[in-house]
């Protein structure tokens, strides 16, 4: 939606003129072709770089520090800062990708939805997340220190609780409309003063929830996968490997309930002498709930170890 009284005249501040006396500007992003992994970018700011081929370009270098990562897209909005006035070529640097809002951190529009929360922005921002109901959780509370990634992940800190999370949201209809996903979000949580009713103390607790999960070890298990890829870590056909043949957790309280019954069975059961079969195996309730124990019961089907 157009703003109210945009584009009625006068200087842009999206690009330069004689009169300027700015050291920053908005520039979009037009190659992030780097053969020294610096992050280095090409972005054009309107009114100085013009008659320039994309290649012309002067190269930008991040001023946000790399123990961060993050690298702008092209067609992105950065903020282009240049340092020496009369040399408008030499030594830029930017900050970005500017992002208006949260549902538009995999891509934000330079000219289009990345200015629409800025005064001079042309279009009006999309309802915020938290105002739509199947929205709410899917981005963190504004006081919550996040680390947000471009797809559907997030590391979140809260007060006593750090959260991991995956697959957060869904998309309704195809849109930019994050919906909560109540189906099945995968996410590792540690959790610390949960209050234990039994012994009255304070524990702390550590969740992992998803829809399969692997417990996988480098050394002296088997059998033995390819957990070392290195640009996947474990790569989908190796997933499906370890999906078919690690082995499968086994449920503790149910292997002590086959384990009690096979006592029971054992110690029930009467031999008329040596070597003859026992007597009266149909009416002895230990025997019969111990033969007809299904063992599928005690293994999970969705956890899996080697």
């Amino acid at each position: 939606m157009l703003k109210e009284g945009a584009g009625l005249g006068g200087k842009s501040i999206y690009s330069y003129n004689q009169d300027d006396k700015r050291i920053f500007y908005y520039g979009v992003v037009e190659s992030i072709s780097d053969e020294n992994d610096g992050y280095i970018i090409r972005a054009r700011v309107k009114g100085i770089d013009d008659t320039l081929t994309t290649q012309q370009l002067p190269t930008s270098f991040p001023l946000i520090p790399k123990f961060t990562s993050v690298q702008p897209k092209i067609g992105e909005m950065v903020m282009i800062f240049i340092p020496d006035f009369n040399n408008k070529n030499q030594d830029r640097m930017y900050v970005g990708p500017i992002i208006s809002q949260p549902q538009k951190l995999n891509k934000d529009k330079f000219f289009y939805s990345a200015t629409s929360l800025l005064d001079s922005g042309k279009i009006s921002p999309e309802p915020a997340p938290t105002k739509i109901p199947d929205s709410v959780g899917v981005y963190p509370n504004k006081q919550d220190f996040s680390i947000q990634g471009r797809g559907n992940n997030d590391i979140i800190f809260k007060n006593d609780e750090l959260v991991l999370r995956n697959n957060k949201f869904t998309r309704e209809n195809n849109t930019d409309i994050p919906i909560f996903n109540k189906f099945n979000i995968s996410y590792i949580q540690f959790k610390s003063g949960v209050e234990d009713e039994e012994s009255e103390e304070k524990k702390d607790i550590i969740n992992i929830v998803s829809d399969k999960i692997n417990l996988l070890t480098h050394k002296n298990g088997e059998p033995r996968f390819n957990l070392t890829n290195q640009n996947d870590l474990i790569q989908e056909k190796e997933m499906l490997k370890i999906l078919k043949d690690a082995h499968p957790l086994v449920f503790g309280d149910i292997l002590i309930e086959f384990i009690i019954k096979l006592k029971d069975a054992f110690i029930s059961h009467v031999h008329p002498y040596h070597g003859k079969t026992p007597e009266n195996l149909s009416g002895n309730e230990s025997i019969k709930e111990f033969l007809n124990f299904n063992l599928e019961t005690l293994l999970s089907k969705n956890i899996k170890i080697n």
